[in-house]
């Protein structure tokens, strides 16, 4: 009858491990940040000059930010294939699929409701135990919803941290404190991330198995 079911798990599990990976450079970051901090409260209090400001923050600037922002952006490619994927094996259980347009997937804070709701779909109707109509009023993944809402609550204070300048070590301090909120809330949202992708994974095969 034309309708296709792609196992979830195959590449589902490469994404659940590079969450994991982002999700360590990214304590990586706030460790690197709190140590910082530390050198950048001791240079202050010993009077050095703001070039030390920069010189502190060379390792971070020039390994790890960008490390991170290269493995973020991996995994969130990985994501929406896969999103898209879980989402178009609900055919198979006669439910309704998603189509989204490509360019909702590049603007910030939508391309994140278009993760959260793909996920939420595949997650709602591939649910064994509801085969009526109703399925879309099923409960909503917890781990899913955390990830929508701290991902952007982290990036949010990351780009604060960024934007307030380091004109002197006070300020730089106060910087480097809201991103390292930030990181930590990235990192929640990134192992809940993991943990969605897991529970659609579990959903979808045990729903095939009895669908079948």
């Amino acid at each position: 009858d034309g309708r296709t079911f792609q196992n979830p798990g195959l590449l589902g599990q490469m994404l659940q491990q590079g969450l994991i990976v982002a999700a360590a450079i990214s304590v990586a970051m706030l460790v690197g940040l709190m140590l910082l901090n530390n050198r950048l409260d001791a240079d202050a209090t010993r009077g050095e000059g703001l070039n030390r400001i920069e010189s502190a923050e060379s390792l971070i600037n020039t390994w790890l930010r960008p490390l991170l922002a290269l493995a973020v952006f991996g995994v969130y490619l990985l994501l929406v294939f896969w999103a898209r994927r879980v989402t178009r094996n609900l055919s198979f259980f006669d439910r309704d699929t998603l189509d989204t347009a490509l360019w909702m997937w590049v603007i910030p804070l939508v391309n994140v409701f278009m993760v959260y709701r793909h996920l939420d779909r595949a997650w709602k109707g591939s649910d064994a135990l509801r085969r009526s109509a109703d399925w879309r009023k099923g409960r909503p993944d917890f781990w899913n919803l955390g990830f929508a809402i701290l991902v952007v609550a982290g990036f949010g204070l990351i780009i604060y941290g960024f934007v307030l300048g380091a004109d002197t070590f006070e300020a730089a301090i106060d910087a480097n404190s809201f991103s390292m909120i930030g990181y930590a809330l990235l990192t929640v949202s990134l192992l809940c991330a993991s943990k969605a992708v897991g529970n659609v994974i579990h959903r979808q095969r045990t729903r095939a198995e009895t669908f079948a």
